[in-house]
């Protein structure tokens, strides 16, 4: 892998990507100030919801959290006639163009972030379930393209040029073709390389940072290209 492929991932990413895609605004679960603790009680306890943005208005004006109603209904009491109103807190929000780390910054002191647009309007809730997701699929296709290189050099067992530097992944694929009919495999030639080919030009993308969010078809591929070829390699290796 070049110098330049060593290079962190692309994290100049704004929260509007990390958004979960079947969430909108539109579907999210909501109260006014208005409504009864207890019918909003019922409703996080069915759906099980930890937090309920509070909207006025079409404005996001605080949060009410599961535990506050819990006590409310369980210990005090006092749900028949409270309004949320009376357990609402100031929600924890972040602007739906602001750079991912500030809504880790904002969700690991309080376990999720009510996102907003610049009208203050509700725009979705990232949780820290969400973050742990987002962090995970950062470096795992360059944890792949690792694995694809590791395991075409010991194939090829052609680890460095003439010069000690390691070839590249381009000259690894060429040749793994060359060499094809010496491998222990019945896989198709053209196929293996066409995907190999393919998991180049997304490392290659990665590498000069031309396309930092890749698509999950391209993840989904760098995946597949290094299970197929460890396998490759344990039957080289029996």
């Amino acid at each position: 892998m070049s110098d330049n492929a060593d290079q962190p991932p692309d994290y100049n990413q704004k929260v509007r990507d990390l958004i979960p895609a079947h969430q909108s605004a539109e579907n999210i679960a909501t109260v006014s100030p208005d409504d009864a603790v207890l019918s909003a009680f019922t409703q996080m306890v069915t759906y099980d919801y930890s937090q309920l943005p509070v909207v006025s208005d079409n404005r996001v004006s605080g949060v009410v959290k599961w535990n506050a109603l819990a006590v409310a209904v369980c210990c005090t009491g006092s749900a028949t006639e409270a309004k949320i109103k009376e357990y609402a807190e100031v929600a924890r929000t972040i602007g739906i163009d602001d750079p991912v780390e500030n809504a880790i910054e904002i969700v690991a002191k309080g376990d999720y972030a009510i996102v907003i647009n610049g009208d203050e309007s509700l725009a979705g809730i990232l949780t820290a379930s969400d973050l742990a997701v987002h962090l995970h699929t950062l470096p795992e296709p360059h944890a792949n393209i690792q694995r694809i290189e590791k395991a075409l050099r010991a194939i090829n067992d052609y680890h460095f040029r003439k010069d000690g530097k390691v070839p590249s992944l381009g000259n690894q694929i060429k040749k793994l073709k060359h060499d094809w009919t010496k491998l222990c495999t019945k896989l198709d030639c053209a196929t293996v390389i066409g995907v190999l080919k393919k998991a180049n030009d997304t490392r290659d993308n990665l590498a000069h940072f031309k396309h930092p969010n890749i698509a999950e078809s391209d993840r989904e591929n760098l995946r597949r290209c290094a299970a197929m070829l460890e396998d490759i390699l344990k039957c080289q290796q029996a």
